[in-house]
């Protein structure tokens, strides 16, 4: 009689990694040809292999399963939103969500409108053609001219944001310790979180006792809180949807049970809200009016407010002269795993410039394109001494400065922090109309860092210093601004190439205008990054160009561009034909957004 070796168990140490069901088909098939008790199992198509088959398939499928089950608890490997929203609650980081369109404005106010004081109530909005714009914050102005004004600073501290505000159910609270109200908000049809603006969520306690409704102001942790604050805590959960967490009375304020929990929320449109510039022009204020928020209004605005009504909001134009930001979605995993460590490694504080450049990337993304971080030494040496260097003996009085900004902080000098900004509203075209981030926003910012940075730091928010870029060759002249207007880009085309000259001056177009989006202050601005992408358009052979002056001909063959400073051209004015590295405060646009006039494609 055979003797069955088959408990025999040892295993390398090792083995789990080839356990596939083909290594698990083989395996078993090897013990049962030891154990010399059955004999048809290697044969393909006989009970037994058949059998084996299944078990090898079966146990693939379990392993399979227990290594995603490990994975999905680690934070460096799993894969899905809901795992990885758990493992982060852990260190207390709060994942992005969802945020709306935002749109900058201009207003003016007409003569009709009397000389005063004037505040726009929080969630007023404009209708653009069915997509409401709402302003998430009270906005006050004043008008000093009895005739028709421009009211600049209401339009720089401002921005809209599109969608209309809602009204969640009121909910009673049942006084339990760190309450917590889950705004429950999801499409019928397909059971999906509902897109809900992160930045304009507002709540309001009614007091069971005394019926005072009070406004509660966001915290970043409940745990910082002070006794009898009226604070919140906001996190987006596992699910997509919000949870507003309260006190328990040693940190920030206990709810009563009744007391009634009144929350506002804008739900977005999504990209179908997206409006172009002159969408506003001929567009009147609106009043948001439900019975609720009239009763808030009561306790929120006192005589002192000169409220916006429903008759003078019509003497208030308003226009925009840039498109609406896209929408950002909801921060995805890949994005929480490099955050949340970001997050961990700045332990509630701020000192070093990776510290701040890290919180903006965490809480600011939504408003910033780019933004640069500097200590006081790189400030000096290298910013201020740029504005030298182009012949600017005091940069600081001169009035061109508007734009860029020569800031100096108020206090220690030697333990500062700048902040360069850059907004995603940034508006840069041929016209030289440049957009920074408004005062609204820096303030926002600022704030937000008092009481995580430094008490002998001061925090200076700086606006970028705009490059522009264009086509230019110099030859034997000395680089200015003017030199674009005689430059043409030549494509090389393959005479037997069937693509047509409108087609491909498209597409080379196309390109630049993606690359130069796609840069950030202080990047590299790679003419051999463009020239690879124009060379890889089916049927481009080469690039040169070319500058006609009075009948001569100036040409090289590959890219030249002309790199200017738009505010001081005749100071700051350089042509590159290689990779060029700018500097931290630096910003590049491509200046001509209608290069393709300067394109002419010629058959090789």
């Amino acid at each position: 009689m055979a003797v069955n070796n088959n408990t025999d168990f040892k295993l390398k140490q090792d083995s789990y990694v080839a356990f596939d069901a083909l290594t698990l088909k083989e395996l078993i098939q090897s013990r049962l040809s030891e154990g010399g008790v059955y004999t048809d199992q290697s044969f393909e198509g006989s009970n037994m292999s058949s059998i084996i088959d299944v078990i090898s398939y079966s146990y693939h499928l379990l392993l399979f399963y227990l290594n995603q089950t490990s994975a999905e608890t680690m934070f460096t490997d799993t894969s899905i939103y809901e795992n990885m929203n758990r493992i982060v609650k852990l260190i207390d980081y709060k994942p992005q969500g969802y945020q709306t369109s935002l749109l900058s404005f201009n207003a003016n106010a007409t003569s009709n409108l009397s000389i005063g004081t004037y505040t726009v109530p929080r969630y007023s909005y404009l209708d653009v053609n069915g997509v409401p714009y709402s302003f998430i914050n009270d906005a006050t102005f004043n008008k000093t001219l009895s005739s028709s004004e421009f009211l600049s600073d209401f339009s720089e501290s401002n921005l809209l944001r599109e969608g209309i505000y809602n009204e969640f159910p009121p909910t009673a609270a049942l006084g339990e310790d760190f309450e917590v109200v889950t705004l429950n908000l999801k499409d019928p049809l397909t059971n999906e979180a509902l897109n809900i603006d992160a930045d304009s969520i507002d709540v309001y306690v009614r007091d069971v006792n005394t019926s005072i409704i009070s406004k509660y102001e966001l915290t970043t942790n409940i745990f910082l809180e002070s006794p009898g604050t009226k604070k919140y805590e906001k996190r987006l959960n596992e699910n997509g949807l919000y949870d507003i967490k309260f006190g328990n009375g040693v940190f920030s304020s206990k709810l009563n049970s009744g007391d009634v929990i009144l929350i506002y929320y804008i739900k977005s449109s999504g990209r179908e809200g997206l409006v172009s510039q002159g969408a506003l022009d001929g567009q009147k204020l609106k009043l948001f009016n439900t019975p609720q928020f009239n009763i808030i209004k009561l306790f929120e605005y006192n005589s002192n407010f000169n409220l916006v009504n429903s008759n003078n909001s019509q003497f208030i134009d308003f226009s925009n002269t840039i498109d609406s930001t896209p929408p950002i979605e909801r921060e995805n995993v890949d994005s929480i795993r490099d955050n949340a460590a970001k997050n961990f490694q700045l332990q509630n504080r701020l000192v070093t410039s990776q510290d701040f450049e890290n919180y903006i990337s965490a809480n600011y993304s939504s408003i910033l394109k780019s933004f640069k971080a500097v200590n006081n030494t790189d400030y000096v040496k290298i910013y201020l001494q740029y504005f030298y260097d182009i012949g600017l003996n005091r940069p600081n009085l001169d009035s061109r400065l508007l734009y860029n900004q020569v800031n100096f902080s108020t206090i220690n000098q030697s333990n500062n922090v700048y902040l360069f900004l850059v907004s995603k509203l940034a508006n840069v075209n041929e016209d030289n109309k440049l957009s920074f981030v408004n005062k609204s926003q820096k303030s926002i910012i600022i704030n937000s860092m008092q009481d995580k940075k430094l008490f002998n730091m001061n925090i200076v928010p700086m606006d970028p210093v705009y490059i522009a870029f264009t086509l230019g060759v110099a030859g034997n002249q000395n680089p200015s601004k003017d030199i674009a207007k005689d430059t043409l880009l030549v494509i090389q085309r393959d005479v037997l190439s069937n693509v047509s000259d409108e087609n491909l001056k498209g597409q080379v177009e196309n390109i630049f205008k993606n690359y130069f989006n796609s840069l950030g202050l202080g990047s590299v601005v790679s003419i051999d990054e463009l020239s690879s992408r124009i060379l890889s358009i089916n049927g481009v052979k080469g690039i040169k160009t070319r500058r006609t002056v009075n009948g001569i001909i100036t040409e090289v063959p590959s890219i030249s561009l002309l790199k200017y400073n738009p505010i001081y051209p005749e100071n700051d004015v350089t042509v590159i034909n290689e990779n060029r590295q700018l500097p931290f405060f630096q910003y590049p646009y491509l200046q001509d957004q209608s290069i393709k006039n300067n394109i002419v494609v010629e058959n090789v």
